[in-house]
């Protein structure tokens, strides 16, 4: 995200995180990460709630942004950009879910180690234990049983 907001300028960057922290992360962007010509259009108010998808699309629509980043959570922000990707209009759009935390420095990414091992999202679960241990425990642990079952299929 860091590289393309600096290599592509204007850009317009619309997203959607209802964090408190998230002003600490514009603040970061704007300092260290976007080119001195990026617009950046902030909507913080997203609640996620259903009933408020259409007029979130409906803004980004109208703000007539380049570039969207989302930063919801998974599956949300997925099921956003499928559903309104095309509706938006928006040139390139990407969830990049907890990224704002990191770039406003309230979550810290794993050690090098961890990262080139693919345990990054174990280090995410050692600090928020309490948000990410039924994502990563139940979902991977129902998903992982899918895929046994159908390779069970298949022979």
């Amino acid at each position: 995200m860091e590289s393309i907001c600096k290599e592509y300028a204007p850009v317009l960057v619309t997203v959607y995180n209802r964090k408190k922290h998230f002003s600490d992360c514009i603040d970061s962007l704007k300092k260290n990460h976007l080119a001195k010509e990026t617009i950046l259009y902030i909507a913080s108010d997203y609640s996620s709630r259903k009933e408020d998808e259409q007029a979130v699309a409906e803004e980004i629509k109208n703000s007539g942004a380049d570039m969207l980043f989302l930063g919801i959570t998974s599956p949300k922000k997925e099921l956003f950009l499928d559903k309104f990707t095309e509706y938006m209009g928006v040139p390139f759009s990407m969830g990049v879910g907890g990224t704002f935390d990191i770039v406003s420095g309230k979550t810290k990414r794993a050690p090098l180690w961890m990262q080139k091992c693919g345990l990054e999202w174990f280090y995410r679960v050692l600090q928020e234990p309490r948000r990410l241990w039924k994502r990563f425990l139940v979902t991977n642990t129902l998903f992982i049983l899918l895929v046994i079952k159908e390779l069970f299929k298949r022979k």
